[in-house]
């Protein structure tokens, strides 16, 4: 016990070098915390992501592309019926209104895109049952007034984007006409990407309507299992051959959302284990010179008979002393700090993602043309908005390793000194 004192003593000799060494400690510890604790949670969420994905399968018309959709026949929801086991089946028609673009391109000149922007709008009918999505299944964000439910299906409410409105003027209880079809704006919605922001959102009955057309561009059917999937797209693809394309959602988005969470991944244990090391290279690198100051103090201590196991317990005491309360500056550093870390960690995963990407030449307008900027996938949604959480395991977990690093940084040195004689220790300068 006294050497334990003698070593927390110790610790005050220099306070302004104890301090330094703990608040790195402390910022290192919190990286390495940060770190593991993204690491475990996009773990967990990747997991989720792809049963949830691999249970989804997705089926568009064959020759359909963004800018000319083709119909698949209102008959595929007989067939869903007669599967066993389906979660929910949600119908999409969407179509772009292009209608405000000739005014545009009539006032002469090059045209100015953000006008152009404008100018684009797109119709978007959804099966109301179930839970809203954006364009490239994005979740919708409510910016005013209300959303719509099973209960507008047949009804003429929409929700508009917040391009569209700003566009238009038009707010929530404003009414506005398409295609001789007056509808009423019961909600303001926003989204990552533009599609969802310059939308018009509203029951498919209604879509179907204005569009003047039948059937869906889209049917996305999540089974309760993903054991199910192969037999439900088998079965579909036996009743429409190579009419539909039938994949699930995995298929059409996993390969850049796997490479996205890899990188996420990858960051955070690099970000965990260069912490780590920083923290071991900071104490061991004081300790030595601790030791170096002290190795008269340690032929005296020799000299007079004092065990080298009570030496050894004051200085690994002194070092662990430093490494817990650079432990506690490590979890203040995490609560206050360690969203804003999180946020740093996913966003270079998606940038380093998005840089591997070969980069597309600069959209140039030709009337007919959509300006349609490639959107990211959003199925990442649940990735990216990780909610940060310290938990008691990953606390106890770097609490130990606190530990481990306030032993490991002092033993070496400390046994080089304790090789040396008394006599020797008691020359050394």
């Amino acid at each position: 016990m006294e050497s334990i004192i003698r070593g927390a003593r110790n610790v005050k000799r220099k306070p302004g070098r104890s301090v330094g060494v703990i608040i790195i400690i402390g910022f290192s510890l919190a990286i390495f915390l940060t770190s593991s604790i993204v690491a475990t949670s996009i773990e967990a969420q990747a997991a989720s992501l792809e049963d949830s994905l691999g249970r989804t399968i997705v089926v568009t018309a064959s020759d359909a592309t963004f800018d000319s959709s083709a119909s698949i026949d209102e008959g595929i929801l007989n067939l869903t019926n007669n599967m066993s086991q389906v979660e929910s089946v949600q119908t999409f028609v969407n179509e772009v209104d292009r209608s405000r673009i000739g005014e545009v391109l009539a006032q002469g000149g090059p045209p100015n895109p953000d006008a152009l922007r404008a100018a684009v709008r797109f119709i978007s009918g959804q099966n109301l049952s179930v839970e809203l999505e954006g364009f490239v299944s994005e979740d919708l964000i409510l910016v005013d007034g209300r959303m719509l439910n099973d209960s507008d299906s047949g009804s003429y409410n929409v929700l508009l984007g917040v391009d569209a409105a700003f566009s238009s003027e038009i707010g929530v209880g404003d009414s506005i006409e398409l295609e001789g079809f007056l509808l009423n704006v019961v909600g303001l919605i926003s989204g990552e990407v533009f599609q969802t922001n310059a939308t018009i959102l509203m029951s498919i009955d209604i879509a179907q309507a204005i569009t003047g057309t039948t059937g869906f561009d889209k049917v996305v059917i999540t089974m309760e299992s993903i054991e199910l999937v192969d037999d439900a797209m088998n079965f579909l693809r036996a009743e429409y051959g190579d009419e539909l394309t039938i994949q699930t959602a995995s298929e059409q988005q996993g390969d850049d959302i796997a490479q996205s969470i890899d990188i996420i991944g990858g960051n955070a244990d690099l970000g965990a284990m260069a912490a780590l090391f920083a923290s071991l290279l900071v104490v061991g690198f004081i300790m030595v010179i601790i030791t170096k100051e002290r190795v008269n103090e340690i032929g005296v201590l020799k000299a007079i008979g004092l065990p080298n196991s009570k030496i050894v317990t004051q200085f690994l005491s002194e070092s662990i002393f430093m490494a817990s309360f650079g432990f506690v500056v490590c979890i203040l550093v995490t609560l206050v700090a360690g969203p804003m870390m999180q946020t740093m960690l996913i966003e270079s995963g998606s940038n380093d993602a998005s840089s591997t990407e070969d980069e597309s030449t600069p959209q140039q307008f030709q009337p007919g043309q959509i300006l349609n900027p490639t959107p990211e996938s959003s199925s990442m949604d649940s990735i990216t908005s990780l909610e940060f959480s310290v938990d008691g395991v990953s606390i106890l977990t770097s609490f130990g390793l606190t530990i481990l690093i306030g032993v490991i940084g002092a033993l070496y040195p400390i046994l080089g000194a304790l090789r040396m004689q008394p006599a020797q220790a008691l020359r050394y300068e």
